[in-house]
């Protein structure tokens, strides 16, 4: 049961460290993400640092592991609140990994329209030779 709790532990001090460097790029303008993006993320990181707090507090300070004729009604609820916030970080890191898919399209998109481009502009142009005949490239050779 130390070793899980030592994990819970790590787990909150990891997001912790990611909120903050997640933060303090935006701040800088060295990130990518949106605004919208980076909220979607700090309210997931919030999340996450809950549910693990939660679940410590349940399991060490309250005593949460089995439930008892005692305290049946509040392990019901304090399961079921973690439950609840475990769905909503997926839900949220689901929004996260479609924003960071469409992100990634609309970069390839343009690369590879960039690619096409540069391949354009850089395609020796041929110039038209006359026919024996004098006329254009279109015209008929006559007999």
């Amino acid at each position: 049961m130390v070793a899980f709790g030592t994990f819970l532990a790590i787990g909150v001090f990891a997001m912790l460290t990611f909120l903050w460097l997640e933060v303090t790029q935006y701040a800088r303008g060295r990130s990518l993400l949106t605004k919208r993006r980076l909220w979607v993320r700090v309210i997931g990181g919030i999340l996450f640092i809950t549910l693990f707090s939660a679940v410590f507090a349940g399991l060490f300070l309250l005593d949460l592991q089995h439930p008892t004729e005692k305290n049946l009604m509040v392990w019901g609820l304090f399961w079921s609140g973690c439950t609840i916030l475990g769905l909503a970080l997926m839900v949220l890191a689901f929004e996260d990994f479609k924003a960071v898919a469409a992100a990634r399209r609309e970069q390839e998109s343009k690369y590879w329209h960039d690619v096409a481009a540069m391949v354009a502009s850089s395609a020796p142009t041929r110039p038209t030779e006359p026919s024996p005949n004098g006329g254009g490239p279109n015209s008929t050779p006559t007999p």
